[in-house]
């Protein structure tokens, strides 16, 4: 049989525990704005990024990265590409939607060394897919991103249907 002493005891160890609980809820609700809205992809399901990071604006490979993509606009489109420099400071977003987080959270983000030039490709789960320290060839990232599974997947939906079986 329970004692009176053991219920008692066996009443407070529960409301701790209802405590605890009600006290994490809290705290995680109170905290969650700040970790999610400044790091948060605004692209994620939606878009592959591609990421130009450079020291700054005057940087020789900068310009000559972004205007390789710019050269093949129904390719961007066709693979949901979203074309962003951060030189510096500043974020441009050159094709797609605009990147609305700060050069600085981006860097700490993705862990770029702010006096490196480095391209870099997200896939659409917000996972970095590629790294790159130099000027790449944009057909190498086409061909990086229809290698994702993903990315098969929509190619299969949208391949024309005829009729036969």
């Amino acid at each position: 049989m329970l004692s009176l002493q053991n219920f008692i005891s066996y009443g407070f160890d529960i409301i701790k525990r209802i405590l605890r609980l009600l006290f994490l809820v809290i705290f995680m609700n109170l905290f969650a704005p700040f970790s999610t809205a400044q790091g948060a992809s605004p692209y994620e399901w939606s878009h592959r990024p591609v990421y130009i990071f450079a020291p700054s604006v005057n940087h020789p490979d900068l310009g000559l990265q972004i205007s390789a993509f710019l050269a093949q606009p129904l390719n961007l489109k066709d693979r949901q590409i979203v074309l962003i420099s951060i030189a510096g400071n500043k974020v441009e977003t050159h094709f797609g939607p605009n990147e609305t987080r700060s050069a600085q959270i981006l860097r700490r983000t993705y862990n770029i060394d702010p006096n490196l030039f480095t391209v870099i490709l997200i896939g659409k789960d917000t996972g970095m897919k590629a790294r790159h320290d130099n000027i790449i060839k944009p057909q190498d990232i086409f061909r990086q991103i229809d290698a994702m599974p993903m990315r098969l997947r929509e190619m299969r939906q949208n391949e024309p249907h005829t009729g036969q079986r």
